[in-house]
C-alpha cells in the first residue's frame, strides 16, 4: 500500500482537522465540547473548550478544542492557545493552536508565532507562518522589521514576505526594507524579489531604478535582474547609466547586460547606431557604443568594427570592448588587423583585451 511522505501526511492531517471540526475517536466522545453537543451558550462553550485544550488526555480532543477556539474564541482564548502552541506535547495540537491564533488576529500572538517558526516540526512552522500572515502587518510593522533583520532564516523570510503585503499597498517604509533585503542571503532575497515582482510595473520600475544606486552591490545586481522582465523603456536608460558607472562590480554588470538583452525590443537600434556615429560629444558616442555592445544585437557588429578606425583612440578602445561584450567572435580578424595601427594605450589595451576574450569564447564554443 502506498503511503504519503511524512510532511505531506502531517499537512493533510491538519487540513482534515480544520475542515471537519470534530475528530474524536469513539472512546473520546464523552469529552467532545461543541455547541452542537448541547452547550448553547457561547461564553460557556469557550470556557469548556479552553478547559479541554488544557486538560484532555487525548491529543485529538485538544486539537479540536484549538480549532474551535479559532472560530469561536475571543481575546480570552489567546493566552490558552499560546500556551498550547508553546508547550503541548503533540505537534498536531501545536499546529492547530498556531492556525487559530492567526484566525483570531490578536497582536499578542505575533512574538509567540515568530518563536514557533523555530520549531523542529515543519507542520507547526507552516501553521505559524500562515498565522503571522493573518495578523495586521501595519500594526506589527516594527516587529516585522526587527525579525526581517535579526531573526533566523525562516523568521526573516516570513517577516519579509509579510512586509511585501504592505509594500503592495504602497507603504514606503516596507518598500525600503524590501529593497535592502535584495542584497541578503538567497531565501530572504527571493522573498523580497517576489514581493517586488508582484508590484505593478508603474510602481515597481521607479523603485528598482532607485535600487540601482544602492550602496550594496547585491541590491544593485538584483534590481538590475528584476528590471529585465518589466519591458519598460525607462529601465533601458537607467540600466545603461548604471552600466557606465566607474568601478561597478562585474556581477552587477552581468545582470545589467542580461536585462538589456531582454529589453532589446524597446531599443531603436538605428537611432543608437546613429548616435554612436555622430553625437556631438564623445562621451555620448562612447555611451551609445557601450550600449550597443551590451544589448548584443549582431547587427551592431559591423558598425562597431567601423569605429575601430575612428581617429579618437578613446572611441576605438570603447568599440573594441563593446565587441568583446557582445561576444562578436567574427570580429577577431578586424581587431587583429587594427592592433598594429594603434599606439595610444587607450585603444591598444582594449583591443588586446578584446582579442584575448573573444578567442577564449571561440575556443570554448568549439
Amino acid at each position: 500500500m502506498r503511503t504519503l511522505p511524512i510532511a505531506r501526511f502531517r499537512l493533510a492531517m491538519l487540513a482534515w482537522l480544520l475542515a471537519v471540526g470534530p475528530v474524536l475517536a469513539q472512546d473520546d466522545a464523552q469529552d467532545e465540547v461543541t455547541p452542537a453537543s448541547g452547550v448553547v451558550d457561547q461564553e460557556r462553550a469557550v470556557e469548556m473548550l479552553m478547559e479541554r485544550l488544557a486538560t484532555s488526555e487525548s491529543y485529538k480532543v485538544r486539537a479540536q478544542a484549538a480549532v474551535l477556539l479559532g472560530r469561536m474564541g475571543g481575546p480570552q482564548a489567546v493566552q490558552p492557545l499560546i500556551r498550547a502552541m508553546e508547550y503541548d506535547e503533540h505537534f498536531v495540537v501545536r499546529a492547530a493552536a498556531a492556525a487559530s491564533l492567526g484566525a483570531l488576529g490578536d497582536d499578542r500572538a505575533i512574538e509567540p508565532l515568530f518563536a514557533a517558526l523555530l520549531e523542529s516540526e515543519p507542520m507547526v512552522r507552516d501553521s505559524a507562518a500562515k498565522g503571522v500572515g493573518r495578523l495586521d502587518a501595519r500594526r506589527n510593522f516594527d516587529t516585522l522589521v526587527r525579525y526581517s533583520r535579526e531573526g533566523s532564516p525562516d523568521q526573516r523570510r516570513v517577516a519579509v514576505t509579510r512586509l511585501g503585503d504592505l509594500a503592495r499597498t504602497g507603504d514606503q517604509a516596507a518598500i525600503d526594507v524590501l529593497v535592502r533585503a535584495l542584497g541578503d542571503e538567497a531565501n530572504i532575497r527571493d522573498a523580497s524579489a517576489q514581493a517586488l515582482a508582484d508590484l505593478p510595473t508603474d510602481k515597481a520600475v521607479p523603485i528598482l531604478i532607485g535600487a540601482l544606486k544602492h550602496d550594496d552591490a547585491g541590491v544593485r545586481a538584483e534590481a538590475a535582474r528584476l528590471l529585465g522582465p518589466r519591458q519598460d523603456v525607462r529601465a533601458v536608460e537607467a540600466l545603461a547609466s548604471a552600466y557606465d558607472r566607474v568601478g561597478e562590480q562585474e556581477r552587477v554588470r552581468v545582470e545589467i547586460r542580461r536585462s538589456l538583452e531582454r529589453l532589446r525590443p524597446l531599443i531603436n537600434l538605428t537611432d543608437l547606431i546613429q548616435q554612436a556615429r555622430s553625437a556631438p560629444d564623445k562621451q555620448l558616442r562612447a555611451r551609445a557604443i557601450r550600449l550597443l555592445g551590451v544589448v548584443g544585437d549582431p547587427r551592431a557588429a559591423s558598425a562597431m568594427e567601423e569605429f575601430l578606425a575612428d581617429p579618437d583612440p578613446y572611441i576605438q578602445g570603447t568599440a573594441a570592448l563593446a565587441l568583446a561584450d557582445m561576444g562578436s567572435v567574427q570580429s577577431i580578424p578586424k581587431l587583429e588587423e587594427t592592433l598594429p595601427r594603434v599606439t595610444d594605450t587607450r585603444a591598444q589595451q582594449p583591443v588586446e583585451h578584446a582579442i584575448k576574450k573573444l578567442k577564449r569564447m571561440r575556443a570554448q564554443a568549439q
